[in-house]
């Protein structure tokens, strides 16, 4: 629904989309002092300002041109705040896919790194009768070294058992 009017300077209308307004003098349809050349934004800086047209608030931008003609912009803020909120819920959403992907993804890699611990952990507690543990599909990493001591540890003290009961015999 944007506006577009190329005005002269006598803020008569000398292009619209809307052939409604062509021709007509725009400083009585709507109070816009740049119009008759009172702003600044009618002497070139762009600036933007708001006013009620056609019973809307829009946003306003008059550019002046050559030989004293000025291109006037109206963008209802309806429009840009629309826009704004769409915008304002898409990254609401990414955010949350985001958060929840990299909190699903850390647990993964966690439970990854701490199940052969507990494992290791779950044999050293059961000492009552101690077993070697399996180490095929154990990394060569810190967590292999402990699988691999404790295998040792087991194979000494099952071999001290053995010689304990072998010299009562």
């Amino acid at each position: 629904n944007t506006q577009v009017f190329l005005i002269d300077g006598g803020s008569r209308v000398i292009y619209s989309e809307n052939p409604e307004y062509q021709g007509r003098d725009l400083s009585g349809l709507f109070p816009y002092s740049s119009l008759s050349g009172s702003s600044q934004t009618a002497e070139g800086d762009g600036d933007l300002d708001i006013l009620l047209f056609e019973g809307k608030e829009h946003l306003v931008q008059a550019e002046p041109l050559i030989q004293g003609l000025t291109l006037l912009t109206l963008v209802p803020t309806y429009d840009i705040t629309e826009q704004t909120g769409q915008m304002f819920r898409i990254i609401l959403l990414v955010l949350i896919g985001v958060l929840l992907a990299g909190t699903l993804l850390t647990a993964a890699f966690s439970r990854m790194i701490v199940r052969p611990i507990k494992r290791l952990s779950g044999h050293m507690m059961s000492a009552r009768n101690p077993q070697p543990i399996s180490c095929r599909g154990i990394a060569q990493d810190e967590v292999g070294i402990l699988y691999h001591s404790f295998n040792g540890l087991v194979d000494r003290v099952n071999d001290l058992i053995q010689e304990v009961f072998d010299f009562t015999q």
